[in-house]
Order: structure tokens, then C-alpha cells, then sequence
């Protein structure tokens, strides 16, 4: 149930003290004149302290939808909502949007966008990567499907209806991690062949022995992923070593990418990729400087 909200006056007539609406008291303001006791304070109270303010037919969109259908998207400091078109809506901490398109579902009794449509709104919003990731997510969260989200941007119109279907095309099933997704975007626009997900290999008696976040079977190379705390663990990181050792001796060139080499040294990467394709007999190359719009390039 949504938390109970008060204004100040009503706690002020009911006897609670003034000290105890200033931070660290027993209410916090959440939104305008509007408190909650200071346990009840989340995202999720935000949000209904902002429908609690809106008009009643305010729909929840945007980043603040993204969010509440289990979506990765780059964080906002204000609540999302959809409003009609003759609807003034201004409040601080909150952006109104004013659209025609009033549908939405329920969603734990909040209305909010459908994940198909949120897609297409953050297609104004967000870079391309930002919202191919979104789309992985929503997809490995088992909240729409790839060809749900490609026929919702396949009839958008107006602004970001372009980028919409760039990055449905791009939205694949099976994608685990942010990190595997930007990994596989840099390779994708780089116009080098799209690596397998999740490939399982196998030992010499069927047992599956590793599975590197990208692959290419044909030419074995098998490309892993390690964000910075990764190697917390001593024993992740011998099981590691294990593993890699394995494939070594078994033909497979192995790339490690690290968080920091993926923002500072897109073009390394990508240069390792290569000489590793090389190594073992693929004739692949970089063939486009797309990449460059959408990730940083260090000189």
C-alpha cells in the first residue's frame, strides 16, 4: 500500500512538534508540502508522493517507468510523468511531459507506461547505447520481447523514432550484464563480426568447462569481461586462471577487458580483439568509426 502522506499543517494541528519536520525527525518532506514518516522514505515513495500531488490521471513514464519495470537507464534527479496535452503540471522534483497518448497499464496500482512505449519515450532521452541497454534489460527481465520492442519502434514517429528502431535492431535475448551488452556494442559498431553470447564450451566429455561473456566459436576466441572489483575475490580469481589456462591449451585466444579499459581505451580493445582473431586465423577487421560517437576515444 502507498505510504500516508501529510502536509505540514496537518502535522503541525495534530501536535507533531516543528523539530521533527527538519531532517534527521521523525517526518521527511518528500515532495513540496508533503511528508511521510522518515522510515517510508524510497524511490518507490517518491513516485506516489508525486501522483499523490499530479492530476489523477498522471501517468508514470520516462526514466521514473524504466525504473519500475526493472530497467537500467541513467539516473534522474527529478520523478517522470506523462500528463495531457492541456495539463500544467509544475512541481519541483518532478517533470511533467504533455503527449496525446494517454494508454498505460497497471502497474502494483501505479500507472505507468507500458515497457514497450517507455522504451520509445527514452529514445529522445538517451544515447544509443544507454537505450540498447535498457532494451537487454527489459528483455532479461522477461518484461517484453525483442520482437515486441522492434514492432513498437517500427511505427513510432517524430523525435527518436530513429534512434527507437537503431536500438531495437541492436537489443538481443540471452544478454546478462551492462558490461556484456556495451562490450558487444563496441565490437557491433566497430563493423567487427557479432560475437556469440554466453557460449558454452565444452570439454573432452561434454561437461560444460567455461562460458566467457562473448565468443567467436569459429575462430576460438573467447572474451571476458572483469569489472574493477572482480578480483575482490582470490578464489573468483584462481577459478579464473583455471579456466583460461584450459582454453590456452586448447587453442582459444583469450581477451580480458577491464571497466577501465572499456571507457579509457576503447580503441586498445578493439586493437585486441583483432590481433587476437589474427592469431588464430580469422581475417575480421575493424571496418567502422561508428564506435567513436558512442564511446570515448583517448588519445
Amino acid at each position: 500500500m502507498p505510504p500516508r502522506f501529510f502536509t505540514r499543517q496537518e502535522l503541525l494541528a495534530a501536535g507533531v512538534p516543528a523539530n521533527q519536520l527538519r531532517p534527521g525527525g521523525t517526518f521527511q518532506r518528500v515532495l513540496h508540502n508533503l511528508y511521510v514518516r522518515e522510515d517510508r522514505t524510497d524511490f518507490y515513495t517518491l513516485v506516489d508522493a508525486a501522483l499523490h500531488l499530479a492530476p489523477a490521471d498522471a501517468i508514470v513514464s520516462h526514466h521514473t517507468a524504466a525504473m519500475l519495470w526493472g530497467g537500467i537507464v541513467p539516473s534522474s534527479s527529478t520523478i517522470h510523468l506523462t500528463v495531457g496535452p492541456a495539463t500544467l503540471l509544475r512541481m519541483a522534483g518532478v517533470t511533467a511531459h504533455r503527449v496525446k497518448d494517454r494508454t498505460h497499464v497497471m502497474l502494483n496500482r501505479r500507472r505507468v507506461t507500458a515497457p514497450m512505449r517507455t522504451f520509445v519515450d527514452l529514445a529522445v532521452n538517451l544515447e544509443l547505447v544507454d537505450l540498447v541497454i535498457f532494451g537487454d534489460t527489459l528483455v532479461h527481465k522477461n518484461q517484453v520481447t525483442v520482437e515486441q520492442l522492434r514492432a513498437a519502434a517500427a511505427v513510432a514517429t517524430g523525435r527518436g523514432a530513429r534512434r527507437a528502431r537503431m536500438a531495437a535492431e541492436l537489443v538481443r535475448a540471452g544478454s546478462e550484464s551492462v558490461r556484456e551488452t556495451r562490450t558487444r556494442l563496441l565490437i557491433v559498431l566497430a563493423g567487427l563480426p557479432e560475437p556469440v553470447r554466453q557460449l558454452r564450451i565444452r570439454d573432452e566429455t561434454g561437461a560444460v568447462r567455461t562460458r566467457p561473456d562473448l565468443a567467436y566459436p569459429e575462430w576460438k576466441i573467447a572474451i571476458y569481461y572483469d569489472g574493477d572489483t572482480h578480483f575482490d575475490s582470490t578464489q573468483q580469481r584462481q577459478k579464473d586462471n583455471v579456466q583460461r589456462e584450459w582454453l590456452a591449451r586448447n587453442g582459444w585466444q583469450c581477451v580480458t577487458i577491464y571497466a577501465r579499459d572499456l571507457f579509457n581505451d576503447p580503441t586498445g580493445v578493439l586493437a585486441r580483439i583483432e590481433a587476437a582473431i589474427r592469431a588464430n586465423g580469422g581475417s575480421a577487421r575493424v571496418k567502422s568509426i561508428a564506435w567513436q560517437r558512442h564511446f570515448l576515444v583517448m588519445k
